[in-house]
């Protein structure tokens, strides 16, 4: 009987030498030897006697390994005891199955060294940017975007005019518009001399001001149904374009239609972007900060994502590779 079985990782715990499994009289001790005992007579008192599993991964001798993500909450994760019972002559055999239920805890090494990071004059207005923008999941960093940032003086003369190159305003404050924009969308460049490979295939970008995903996210209905990836059209994935010199250079695209859109014909506020790194774009539930004041929290994916890439900024000095926002409009002929 053959069967398929989603990727998952299952290791015998008890035949499994290379990785000093505990003997059989472990398990036997552990479990079997309290029968009738008060640990086992109810959920209550098991709970309170089997604590957990404690799972610790380790590179290998040549500092090498795999990263993986465990869905511990999946139906199909458990600890399996198989055994026997009944008379020695005619055994009969059976399975004891514990889910992974209740809280689960994941504990990260961080070797991250934030004093990579540049930093910005926080008591100006004057939003001068960076060199480059450094991303990295867990316990790491983010970017924030401001895409028409505010002079010394704090006026929005940027945004401002940037608005009347797309609508008029007519004495009763009705928006007419002048052009009509057809696709947004930022591109950010990848600092390749610094990646080996393994880069992360997503970024995520959303509303700081407001801790919620920006309106495209809301609008992109493309969905990956092999995975957990979805919003392709938003956010799309790591890809590679070629210069007029054959030279490869990899890239991320995040589309801002709808968010440009809102932001000329509704008048709505000019907010901060974050972007950072996520191993899955839908997880967008906030984990919040304490004692920060500026960045409430970040979403659930880039707290799970293992990687980080670092991209130019709008100070590289490559400036070719500035971060650009791409607008592509339809006005009328006459």
């Amino acid at each position: 009987m053959t069967s398929t079985l989603i990727p998952s990782l299952r290791i015998d715990l008890f035949n499994n030498p290379d990785h000093q499994s505990p003997p059989r009289a472990f398990w036997e001790d552990l479990i079997f030897s309290l029968e009738n005992n008060e640990a086992t007579n109810s959920s209550d008192g098991f709970y309170n006697y089997f604590r957990g599993l404690y799972f610790k991964a380790e590179a290998n001798s040549d500092n090498e390994g795999h990263m993986m993500q465990l869905q511990l909450a999946g139906a199909q994760s458990n600890l399996t005891i198989n055994y026997s019972y009944g008379q020695t002559e005619d055994r009969s055999q059976g399975e004891y199955v514990l889910s992974f239920s209740g809280n689960n805890v994941a504990i990260f090494d961080n070797d991250f060294n934030p004093s990579i990071l540049q930093t910005i004059n926080d008591t100006s207005t004057d939003f001068e940017g960076d060199d480059f923008l450094y991303l990295k999941g867990g316990e790491g960093s983010m970017a924030v975007i401001e895409l028409f940032p505010r002079d010394e003086e704090g006026n929005a003369e940027a945004e401002q005019d940037f608005k009347n190159e797309f609508r008029d305003i007519d004495n009763d404050e009705r928006i007419t518009p002048k052009r009509l924009i057809n696709e947004a969308f930022l591109e950010f460049y990848v600092k390749e001399s610094l990646h080996n490979s393994d880069l992360p295939n997503r970024v995520y970008i959303y509303d700081l001001n407001n801790n919620i995903p920006v309106a495209d996210f809301f609008f992109d209905q493309t969905v990956n149904t092999t995975s957990l990836d979805s919003k392709f059209t938003h956010l799309v994935p790591l890809a590679t374009e070629t210069d007029s010199n054959g030279v490869e250079h990899k890239k991320y695209k995040v589309r801002l239609t709808e968010h440009l859109n809102n932001i000329i014909l509704r008048d709505s506020t000019n907010v901060r972007l974050g972007l950072l790194v996520s191993s899955n774009v839908g997880l967008t539930n906030l984990n919040k900060f304490k004692n920060i004041e500026d960045i409430q929290g970040v979403p659930t994916g880039t707290v799970l994502s293992p990687k980080s890439v670092v991209l130019h900024g709008n100070n590289s000095p490559d400036t070719t590779k500035h971060p650009k926002l791409n607008v592509y409009y339809t006005e009328p002929n006459n």
